[in-house]
């Protein structure tokens, strides 16, 4: 039995498979994507409610990062740049 496991965007998993020979079986999960700008603002508001309550922004970051899967670093830079 042979497994393997490939993630990415459907455009890269496409360009995957056309180079790399397709062994048995595939199952195919997707799920809806979120605008970039849509999520930058979802991160901003929760941004401000945690300083709000006076949350570190390193505090903040891993917090973010740890419930709703958002990039540390990225949550860090924008906890930062709302001083």
């Amino acid at each position: 039995m042979f497994e393997e496991i490939k993630t990415g965007t459907v455009q890269e998993v496409i360009d995957y498979y056309k180079t790399n020979t397709l062994k048995g079986e595939i199952v195919c999960m997707l799920y809806a994507g979120q605008n970039a700008d849509e999520e930058e603002y979802k991160i901003i508001e929760n941004i401000k409610k945690l300083k709000s309550a006076a949350y570190t922004d390193k505090d903040i970051s891993q917090i973010l990062s740890t419930l709703y899967g958002y990039n540390k670093n990225k949550v860090y830079k924008l906890a930062l740049a709302l001083k």
